[in-house]
């Protein structure tokens, strides 16, 4: 590792002079600006990368909802506010004991 030159960054600290590092860094930058490069970084992932790469991207998605889906949900969601603003809903404590029930199971 070379020494740290005079100069300061503009946070403070020491900067190193090492210019590999630098144009790796920048490299690295600018090689990941397009699909196509990415893709062609991809290509040289091995297995096991590509893999943890699939998953991560496969969690960034957010699931599809159906039209008939999301307005199921939004009906029962309507029936819950009228459940609980008409006092049908159940008591906080009542709602603790069965999940803690279901939790055991």
């Amino acid at each position: 590792m070379r020494a740290p030159s005079d100069s300061l960054s503009p946070l403070g600290e020491r900067e190193w002079n090492l210019p590999f590092a630098e144009s790796a860094s920048t490299r690295y930058v600018s090689a990941m600006s397009t699909l196509a490069e990415i893709q062609e970084a991809i290509t040289h992932l091995g297995k096991d990368e590509k893999a943890a790469l699939s998953l991560w991207l496969e969690s960034q998605s957010a699931p599809a909802m159906t039209a008939v889906d999301e307005e199921r949900l939004l009906r029962s969601l309507d029936e819950a506010i009228r459940d609980v603003d008409t006092s049908k809903g159940v008591p906080l404590e009542e709602v603790r004991k069965l999940v803690a029930s279901w939790a055991a199971k």
